[in-house]
């Protein structure tokens, strides 16, 4: 149990979108632990820079639990993970093949009662996934690359002094074949994580959401057949294959580029 004592938000987590906690200003009673900038704390996460968006991480919700007695603490949720300013701008994923980030982790504040709660974990960052033939890949189920969502701060109890994780961004999803075929039953899907939610017992402390991931189709025009859902979704051009790309959609390169 800590009495007097906080540590500092999380930011969104990972090398590719991290970006640091916030101390803000202590309150009266606090003194700050040192060394602990890093995560978890009483005040809110910045989410990670994604170069804009969709790709950047929504930052922590700042606010106060409500005690049992005594006085309402700070808290402040995660901040979201990001694929990164470098990964945002390289939507052909031509040299940033790479995970997302994970999401930061909920403050905890201890003034008054440290027992009651303490800070969410931020969501797991998406995945890397590569699928190449020369032939032809046929998707009938899930392909998925998401960013996990963070931790919930909900007690049973308004006794709690934790926030919530921020979500993880999501990774990236690579398909290269002359013939790529997306049955209307299947999904792909590099979504980034949801916030984790507050305590219903708090006045803030929510998680922010993850930044969006990638998808890359290299593929023959012809013989390209997407009926199912893409999270991010094809671009208005379909199958036709981009030479910059669009933010927010998935990026179409000719085979075998």
């Amino acid at each position: 149990m800590f009495t007097g004592y906080r540590a500092y938000g999380g930011g969104g987590g990972g090398a590719a979108g991290g970006a640091p906690g916030w101390p803000g200003t202590a309150l009266a009673t606090e003194t700050d632990c040192s060394g602990a900038t890093g995560g978890g704390g009483a005040a809110q996460g910045s989410g990670g820079a994604g170069g804009g968006a969709p790709y950047d991480g929504v930052t922590g919700v700042v606010g106060q639990t409500e005690y049992c007695s005594g006085t309402p603490a700070s808290v402040g949720g995660g901040g979201g993970g990001s694929i990164g300013a470098a990964a945002s701008a390289d939507l052909a994923v031509s040299t940033t093949f790479q995970t997302g980030s994970a999401g930061g982790g909920g403050s905890a504040d201890y003034t008054s009662q440290g027992v009651f709660g303490g800070t969410s974990g931020g969501g797991g960052a998406g995945g890397a996934l590569e699928l190449e033939t020369p032939s032809t890949i046929t998707i009938t189920g899930k392909l998925l690359a998401n960013g996990g969502a963070g931790g919930d701060a909900f007690v049973t109890t308004n006794c709690t002094s934790g926030a919530a994780g921020g979500g993880g961004s999501g990774g990236v999803i690579y398909l290269s074949a002359p013939s790529v075929s997306v049955s209307s039953s299947a999904t792909i899907s590099a979504l980034g994580g949801a916030g984790g939610a507050q305590s219903s017992y708090a006045t803030g402390g929510a998680g922010g959401a993850g930044g969006l991931g990638r998808i890359r189709l290299s593929v023959a025009q012809a013989t390209c057949s997407i009926s199912g859902t893409l999270r991010p979704p094809l671009g208005a051009a379909g199958c036709v294959p981009s030479t910059t790309g669009t933010a927010g959609a998935v990026y179409v390169g000719a085979y075998p580029n």
